[in-house]
């Protein structure tokens, strides 16, 4: 088998050409996240979770602001790093099952929970799992931290407010304003 050598031009063509395709195939797969927006996604949502009642940030927001509602429980379902750069005030971490029933411990099946993640899929999925359980009032809070971050309502690093959200992945961060993201989601 013969080789012929490889000029610095050729490579530096091949080296331009790959790095044409890698920027290209970036961008293109940035728009095809770009065409998931809000209306799309609360739908598959729905169609995933049907029997998963939603709660919206509206009435959560009245509710923990209201001096003579029930508070409900609220339980945030993201990874720890997450949770670390924002949740809502009082929130609980439990991203299964297992931990949400530990939190819950003795609590009625008839206890007030709300459930939410980054958009509410993971938060939706977790909910049913506790309807599979007993529990009957359990809500998935529609658009999650990612609507609540938007709409301006309060959010905490532990006990500190801030205006920074992890943004998951670029797949999904794009569904939150940038000024909002606290690092470039991996």
């Amino acid at each position: 088998m013969r080789y012929s050598k490889v000029t610095n031009s050729e490579l530096l063509i091949l080296f331009i050409g790959v790095c044409l395709i890698a920027v290209f195939a970036s961008r293109d797969a940035i728009a095809v996240h770009a065409a998931l927006d809000w209306p799309t996604l609360k739908n598959k949502i729905q169609r995933s979770h049907p029997d998963v009642p939603q709660i919206q940030t509206e009435e959560l927001d009245r509710l923990l602001t209201s001096e003579e509602d029930e508070k409900p429980l609220l339980i945030d379902v993201r990874e720890k790093r997450e949770f670390e750069v924002s949740h809502l005030k009082g929130a609980k971490r439990a991203k299964t099952v297992r931990e949400a029933l530990k939190i819950l411990g003795p609590a009625p099946a008839n206890r007030f929970i709300v459930l939410y993640c980054a958009v509410g899929f993971r938060s939706s999925a977790l909910a049913e799992k506790l309807q599979d359980r007993g529990y009957t009032r359990v809500y998935n809070l529609e658009g999650s931290i990612f609507k609540w971050t938007s709409e301006q309502r309060p959010i905490y690093r532990e006990d500190e407010l801030t205006d920074k959200v992890h943004p998951f992945s670029i797949k999904w961060g794009h569904l939150i304003d940038r000024s909002y993201w606290s690092t470039a989601p991996e």
